[in-house]
């Protein structure tokens, strides 16, 4: 087994879009890091499933149900199946996305470039 370090490393930026880089995945769910490049949106969506996400760079305005957040480095939220929520790049972020009980790497919802 690889000992890995600095996750937010792993992964770089691309103007205009989201990169993502898949850390594991199987019939259970999946793990993925997400770049977010400034003024990129993800559309209001639900997910099928239990959902974690932990920002492991920069910050993001994050909505859920309705109600508007400011997500930073560090921050962490668990969301249940069928939670609304969206987000928006006021600046470039990384998140780690953990999905349970999806199998995939698919990511939901619409994204709009500002």
């Amino acid at each position: 087994m690889k000992r890995e370090r600095e996750l937010k490393s792993k992964i770089d930026y691309t103007k205009g879009q989201i990169n993502k880089l898949e850390i594991l995945s199987n019939e259970h769910g999946s793990i993925l890091l997400l770049a977010f490049d400034k003024d990129v949106e993800l559309g209001t969506h639900t997910a099928p499933c239990d959902v974690m996400i932990q920002i492991v760079d920069g910050e993001c305005d994050f909505t859920l149900e309705g109600n508007p957040m400011l997500l930073k480095e560090g921050d962490f939220l668990v969301m249940r199946p069928g939670v609304q929520h969206s987000l928006m790049a006021r600046k470039k972020f990384k998140v780690l996305l953990t999905k349970l009980g999806a199998p995939g790497d698919a990511l939901p919802g619409p994204v709009i470039q500002h």
